[in-house]
């Protein structure tokens, strides 16, 4: 079987909704085809859970507290509102949440009973995370070809709408996407071209990892993780998705999307202080009441996600390459002053020695999903590339107070450089297979040893060489 899914933008020219993103109807097409079969005649089920698109589709992942913990709210609940199956549509509350094209057989379970007698362990598992409410049962026929294909409105949609979407089709959709995304590309002010045609066409054609999500209550986009537990905000995932959409060309949504930084600032309030201590850890807390925080990018608590120390080096980088890429002056303006926060705060950061860290780096924080608070090589190497991405800045339009910052970059990579010298002394070496004597190059700085090296591939100190604070032909970047 294979699955094939795209998205498709009801009135994408905006002529209908007035270029209204809040109202434009938002369509994911999903066909499943069966390419081989077996020898039975019965039909193929399928099941799909329903359970997030029942929801609000302003819904954040929010960690609460209860009882002193954190705990996070059920992804996947039984839907209370009135769901019912009507022909070949779902509705709920008179709205249509799904539209089936074609004539299989299918059942909506607001709970599937287990067989009775059924000794099957899946069944258990199935029961345990709950996943047997809200789901939507497929027939296939046994037979080579045969398509299911469904539509799924982002949000809920009125019939007169589910007309025109059943009308255009999935066929017709997906050529008018197509159509849309090379006239959208080919207009773009960008293009890149390289002489592997296979590269060439990835990067104009290629599908950047952003899933953005309209919150209709307060008229801003989201640029989400992912989906379950990635469904909030991860700031360094966000504004690396945000930089990647301006180096393709899509400068007005990265405009809009950056938004969200600019405007949100997590303030530690009495009700928060608890789960900030948890989340962000002591020096984080003890720099708030210093008043220590000003110009630290972090958003609250509501928009989910995990908060790393990298973050606020990620949000300075994307932000400095938006004008880099575009020169908007107007986006400077608004830029410009919240810029120079964040380098005031690193350079403040790095002269606070009230924590039990190494002095001229900043801080021990959030560093890892694991928990524990360390200075690590992938924050320092971010927060030191968004001071060296906002000097570049400075230094293109003849700031007065470029050469300030410019030399305290050059302090900064000093200091990394120091410390990551003197934490590669302090590691074991090693032989590889070819015989060779090297050593361990560590992804913190040592002084908070955390056991488990999982982030040593995906934050780990390689990284210094893509900010720019380590030479690739240096004989640190040259330890295996």
């Amino acid at each position: 079987m294979t699955q094939t899914v795209f998205a498709y933008l009801l009135d994408h020219d905006g002529k209908d909704f007035q270029g209204d993103q809040q109202r434009q109807p938002l369509v994911a097409w999903i066909k499943f085809k069966l390419n081989r079969t077996g020898q039975s005649d019965k039909p193929l089920r399928l099941w799909l859970n329903q359970a997030l698109l029942l929801k609000r589709n302003t819904r954040m992942w929010i960690p609460r507290h209860k009882d002193g913990g954190v705990f996070f709210p059920e992804i996947n609940v039984p839907y209370k509102g009135t769901l019912k199956k009507e022909g070949r549509f779902l509705l709920s509350d008179d709205q249509v949440r799904l539209i089936v094209s074609g004539d299989n057989d299918w059942e909506y379970h607001r709970e599937l009973q287990v067989p009775e007698g059924s000794k099957d362990s899946r069944w258990k598992t199935l029961r345990k995370n709950k996943l047997l409410s809200n789901l939507l049962q497929f027939d296939l026929k046994p037979s080579e070809g045969d398509e299911l294909v469904l539509a799924f409105p982002f949000s809920a949609v009125s019939r007169n709408v589910v007309r025109r979407i059943s009308a255009i089709g999935p066929h017709k959709a997906r050529a008018e996407m197509i159509d849309y995304w090379h006239k959208r590309i080919a207009s773009e002010n960008m293009t890149v071209r390289v002489p592997e045609k296979e590269i060439s066409d990835l990067y104009q054609a290629g599908t950047i990892g952003t899933l953005t999500g309209l919150d209709l209550e307060n008229s801003r986009l989201l640029v989400r993780g992912g989906m379950f537990s990635y469904e909030g905000v991860w700031t360094l995932c966000s504004t690396l998705n945000i930089w990647q959409l301006d180096l393709q060309g899509f400068h007005d949504e990265a405009y809009e999307l950056l938004e969200l930084w600019r405007l949100n600032r997590l303030k530690i309030t009495e009700d928060n202080k608890e789960f900030a201590e948890e989340e962000l850890g002591p020096n984080f807390i003890k720099m708030g009441r210093q008043g220590r925080l000003n110009g630290f990018f972090m958003l609250p608590f509501e928009f989910g996600g995990i908060r790393w120390a990298c973050d606020h080096g990620g949000v300075m980088h994307a932000a400095a390459e938006h004008y880099l890429l575009t020169r908007d002056e107007d986006y400077l303006s608004q830029w410009l002053p919240v810029m120079l926060e964040g380098c005031r705060w690193i350079r403040d950061a790095r002269r606070w020695t009230d924590h039990d860290g190494y002095p001229g780096l900043t801080p021990p924080l959030r560093s890892t999903d694991l928990g524990g608070f360390c200075q690590t090589t992938w924050g320092e190497g971010w927060n030191y590339w968004g001071l060296r991405s906002v000097c570049r800045v400075l230094r293109e339009i003849n700031h007065p107070e470029a050469e300030t910052w410019e030399k305290e970059l050059a302090d900064y990579r000093a200091t990394i450089l120091r410390h990551l010298k003197q934490a590669v002394e302090k590691c074991p070496t090693w032989t590889t297979a070819s015989g060779v004597g090297t050593s361990f190059v560590p992804w913190n700085f040592g002084k908070h040893q955390i056991d488990n090296h999982g982030f040593y591939v995906d934050a780990g100190p390689v990284f210094l060489i893509a900010s720019g604070v380590l030479d690739a032909h240096s004989p640190v970047a040259q330890e295996r």
